[in-house]
């Protein structure tokens, strides 16, 4: 896991990052949101989902139960890591991340706000042949590197059990949805789509110049960033 901690020592809110699909905890858009987190004296945490990025990890454990499962452990951890019960768990998530993040909070009434941020909908088994979908992600500690990911197809029938227009009208807290205006993954109308099934209080936010692999871009972090920073702290 990665900590961002506030220079601060009295912060008693926590926020969990959730990286997007076979995506990294060191992915920069990730690492730079959980430093602009402790500007708003958030403790920020980071992790790679069960199956994935770590040595001897088994890319069939790979599934969003598992996800689930891992943002309880991130969170009591952090709890016990840092010796108290937070006043306030914030969960944002990019992509797949973005997602979870929505499904989570469905499930756990003690999550005060959530940011999903170019959340997909309905997930497709076109991509899978063969039982396997192969997906490649740069290291982004070894920019040199590239890591192959050989999903198995029980990722996605696991992902089938979730409808998040439909799970996230379960959600109690104030929800921030973002989309990118020249995001071509996961197109605006499709976090709109989400967004007219969320709850009061919620907002949706339209970026311009903004596409779903912002982090290439610090301009685009940026922008980003600030967005949820007005969305954290109530403006």
């Amino acid at each position: 896991m990665n900590f961002y901690i506030p220079k601060n020592d009295d912060f008693n809110k926590l926020a969990v990052i959730l990286p997007g699909y076979v995506s990294s905890k060191d992915d920069e858009h990730l690492t730079e949101l959980g430093k602009f987190l402790t500007t708003k004296n958030y403790l920020g945490v980071s992790f790679n989902p069960t199956g994935t990025w770590g040595e001897g990890e088994d890319i069939n454990k790979y599934n969003i139960s598992q996800y689930l499962l891992d943002i309880d452990e991130v969170i009591n951890k952090s709890k016990e890591k840092f010796e108290r019960n937070f006043s306030e768990i914030v969960i944002l998530g990019h992509s797949l991340g973005g997602k979870v993040s929505l499904l989570y909070a469905a499930r756990n009434k003690n999550i005060n706000k959530v940011v999903a941020i170019m959340p997909p909908t309905v997930d497709s088994a076109i991509k899978w042949v063969d039982g396997i979908r192969v997906s490649k992600r740069d290291n982004p500690i070894n920019k040199d590197q590239i890591i192959e990911f050989k999903v198995p197809f029980s990722f996605i029938e696991d992902s089938l059990k979730y409808n998040v227009c439909e799970e996230v009208s379960k959600i109690s807290c104030p929800v921030l949805l973002i989309a990118g205006q020249l995001d071509e993954k996961v197109l605006p109308e499709k976090v709109e789509s989400i967004y007219k099934k969320v709850n009061e209080p919620k907002k949706y936010v339209l970026i311009e110049g903004v596409g779903h692999d912002y982090r290439f871009d610090k301009n685009q972090v940026g922008k980003v960033n600030e967005e949820i920073g007005k969305f954290i702290s109530g403006t």
